[in-house]
């Protein structure tokens, strides 16, 4: 039996930047915060991601993202304003 062949692409952080969104968050929470967040939180997803593969536990990529950016939000010095969070998303 022939074996399928598989092709595997990383967009996010090849094609993608995923650090563009430090534009956008920092009109929500100031630049030096908008920087800051963007950093932590995408290392949080990172995190989480590598943590659950670890535990064989499957999230999809919208609850990591939501995870992440709620814990990141919390961590760093930043008004926390839920309703242009959500947008951020």
């Amino acid at each position: 039996m022939d074996k399928p062949e598989v092709l595997l692409f990383d967009l996010y952080g090849t094609l993608v930047d995923p650090l563009s969104v430090d534009t956008e968050l920092g009109r929500l929470f100031g630049a030096s915060a908008g920087r800051d967040l963007a950093r932590l939180w995408r290392a949080k997803q990172v995190d989480y991601s590598f943590r659950l593969t670890l535990m064989g536990q499957y999230r999809d990529f919208r609850w990591v993202t939501a995870r992440a950016f709620d814990d990141a939000v919390s961590a760093v010095d930043t008004p926390h304003r839920v309703h242009n969070a959500d947008r951020s998303l």
